[in-house]
């Protein structure tokens, strides 16, 4: 075999051996080949200014829109060059003078762990994408996620201006969709001055310029002898040459719908010698409308802030406007390979993660243990292992939880990561309720259970058939932060009752409603006979006297009423039973009549008694007795016999003095006797006297007797 022949064959061997080494040596995707990863927009917002979630935004403003992203395989292990692409809203303008097109995401460390760049849309600089590029620092890391922000304006000819706009993101064509309402305002009628600025890009880059916008005169004053200024603060200064003054025709949002004509500043603008201020001297313009633009350089990262002045005759206006170029960047880390990460949950809540777990993760080879303890994320990671297999065990629950006792075998490759969720089930407790009265029953009552004094929205109608008693069972004991939650309960209290609630969480609670209904009641005083100039009348309640009273008289109409009496009795919720009494009153008769409910009329009768004294006189002969009778308005009441055994006198006495209120006439009558004519005389005060006259007659015979001659008649 000649030297040629042999030379071929060794080095074949070589370019084969080299082949062969170079497969095991080096990674498929090592030094930034990378491969596309599956990752998703998890959420989006818009931000104005940066960190101010907003839902609803001006169709004029500028705005940073911020989200968040993760690859969708936390297990997925990352390498160097690996890449995905974000499609931005096509209803969204993202201009370099606005938008970074590119800028780093860096891990909690301050680390660079991937680069993006932005490509505008080519309309505009409306939608486009970014392309999210890991370096080296992502190496062999898992559960790799998060965030992107960068400046952005509307594509206004996309806008539906005063109602919701749809915007979309996308990557690899899964979408998540957000609606924000985007408004358009008129400016105020008095708007006369307004300045805006933007970064001046040049060849599709910003340049350390920025280029300014001012609305001159949108209320069309009458400007007579009018001036424009403007002054620059730091370093910066107006670029000679880029000045453009032109009249326009504004809309009512401030927007240009018609130029008009480019005004000749010659003569006009004076610019000062170190270009960091000028004038323009219009002078007597009318009502026109301008537009004034000119350039500024600018340093990035800082803030540019300057004054436009408008002065003219009856007015001076001032318009200060920061400028800082619009910023973007993010975050991104992971969690590196050849590890167990234990994911603590609540297992009736998987979103909420456990703090302050242990487990004892043991290597089922040797026996060598680890301690792990999840963090405020619910999370705990071992340190990197050796490949085997390994069993997890909880031996210290978080606060408020059951031990989970569960052992579990999982197995550790290189190069890949273990991640396991392991819930822990809650220590619950219970509650319990019962309802008492006093008073009437209400047919049911609403009960609330609060924890922490907030509404937890679990509610239970009490009422006879569930014995007025309740228990709220199966509810957590503690807060995932492992404090103790306190339990209470509250009711939707029935009109006319209050409530008091009696008992611990531990022991059980009772609430008590107290009936308040009240009522009241009337009172009328009539009188029979003389009125007295007032009255009193006290209350009284289950037959015991109360220290209410109320006084009657003619300014009260002789009515009163007993208020807000309490309908029923607040230790034992019996109706109370109310009457009324009156101050006696000598001299006359009380009667109460009525109810509660109706009321009561109180009625005095006056109720003197008298003596009437009658005496018997006698003209002529006397009688052996005589009989007199005594009435009282015309009707015989009494009477008595008068003789000599009483002395002919008679006191008639205990003698009503009124009838219904009225004084009785009384009057005396003596039964007739044979041959007397009685009379009587006197009154009441004094007494009467009955006369009596004899009126017995004789016969007197009578004979004449003459002597002489007779007559034929005598007298």
């Amino acid at each position: 075999m000649n030297r040629r022949k042999w030379l071929g064959i060794v080095l074949a061997m070589v370019l084969s051996l080299s082949s062969l080494f170079q497969g095991f040596g080096t990674p498929a995707n090592a030094q930034g080949t990378g491969k596309e990863v599956d990752a998703t927009i998890t959420d989006f917002h818009i931000e104005s200014p940066k960190g101010t979630t907003v839902t609803e935004i001006n169709t004029n403003d500028s705005f940073h829109l911020a989200m968040d992203w993760k690859v969708k395989d936390q297990h997925a292990v990352l390498h160097e060059g690996d890449y995905f692409d974000i499609k931005l809203p096509d209803n969204m303008r993202f201009p370099p003078e606005f938008s970074k097109t590119d800028f780093d995401l860096t891990d909690s460390q301050g680390n660079v762990i991937a680069h993006a760049h932005v490509t505008p849309g080519t309309k505009n600089n409306a939608g486009g994408t970014i392309r999210v590029k890991f370096n080296k620092n992502i190496d062999n890391k898992y559960n790799v996620k998060g965030t992107i922000y960068l400046g952005a304006l509307f594509e206004r000819s996309k806008i539906k201006n005063n109602e919701k706009n749809t915007f979309e993101i996308s990557v690899k064509g899964e979408k998540i969709t957000k609606d924000i309402k985007v408004t358009k305002v008129g400016l105020p009628k008095d708007h006369v001055l307004a300045k805006w600025g933007e970064r001046v890009n040049e060849g599709g880059h910003p340049v350390n310029k920025v280029k300014w916008y001012s609305t001159i005169n949108h209320r069309k004053s009458d400007m007579k002898n009018c001036v424009i200024s403007d002054e620059m603060t730091g370093n910066e200064t107006f670029v000679k040459d880029s000045f453009v003054l032109k009249e326009v025709e504004y809309n009512e949002y401030g927007d240009v719908v018609r130029e008009i004509s480019t005004v000749d500043l010659n003569g006009k603008l004076n610019l000062s010698a170190d270009n960091k201020s000028f004038t323009i001297n219009l002078g007597n313009v009318g009502k026109k409308q301008y537009r004034l633009v000119y350039v500024t350089t600018y340093t990035p990262g800082t803030a540019l802030k300057n004054k436009l002045n408008l002065k003219f005759d009856g007015e001076n206006r001032e318009f200060v406007y920061t400028f800082k170029d619009s910023t973007a960047g993010g975050t991104a880390g992971g969690e590196l390979a050849n590890k167990i990460k234990i994911i603590k949950v609540d297992s009736e809540n998987e979103q909420t993660k456990l703090e302050n777990a242990e487990f004892k993760i043991t290597r089922i080879s040797d026996g060598k243990e680890y301690i792990v303890k999840t963090d405020s994320k619910g999370e705990a990671i071992t340190e990197k292992l050796v490949a085997g297999d390994y069993k997890i065990k909880e031996i210290k629950a978080p606060k408020g939880f059951k031990l989970n006792e569960d052992e579990i075998v999982v197995s550790v490759k290189d190069g890949q990561a273990v991640i396991k969720t392991i819930k822990d089930n809650p220590i619950k407790t219970k509650v319990s309720v019962d309802k008492k009265w006093i008073g009437p029953e209400a047919s049911s009552v609403t009960m609330r259970l609060y924890a922490d004094n907030v509404d937890t929205g679990q509610k239970v109608v009490l009422s006879k058939a569930n014995g007025w008693k309740h228990t709220f069972d199966n509810l957590r004991q503690y807060k995932t932060d492992g404090t103790e939650i306190k339990y209470t309960i509250k009711e939707d209290v029935p009109e006319n009752y209050v409530s008091k609630t009696e008992g611990t969480q531990q022991t059980g609670y009772t609430i008590t409603n107290t009936n308040t209904e009240k009522i009241k009641i009337p009172v009328e005083k009539k009188w029979v006979g003389a009125k007295k100039d007032k009255i009193t009348v006290k209350l009284v309640a289950d037959g015991k006297e109360t220290d209410k009273q109320i006084t009657l008289n003619e300014a009260s109409q002789w009515k009163g009423e007993f208020k807000d009496l309490p309908k029923y009795d607040d230790k034992d919720g019996h109706e109370i039973v109310y009457t009324v009494k009156e101050e006696t009153i000598g001299g006359y008769l009380t009667t109460i009549a009525g109810s509660m409910k109706a009321g009561f009329t109180i009625t005095n009768t006056i109720t003197e008694k008298i003596s009437i004294s009658v005496t018997k006189a006698w003209i002529g002969k006397k009688g052996k007795s005589a009989t007199v009778n005594l009435y009282a308005n015309g009707k015989k009441i009494d009477s008595a016999v008068l003789s000599e055994a009483n002395d002919w006198k008679h006191e008639f006495k205990n003698i009503e003095k009124y009838e219904n209120g009225k004084k009785r006439e009384f009057t005396i009558k003596e039964e007739p006797m044979a041959n007397y004519d009685s009379t009587v005389t006197g009154d009441t005060d004094t007494g009467f006297t009955v006369t009596n006259k004899n009126t017995e007659k004789v016969k007197v015979p009578v004979e004449k007797t003459w002597v002489g001659p007779k007559q034929s008649k005598v007298t």
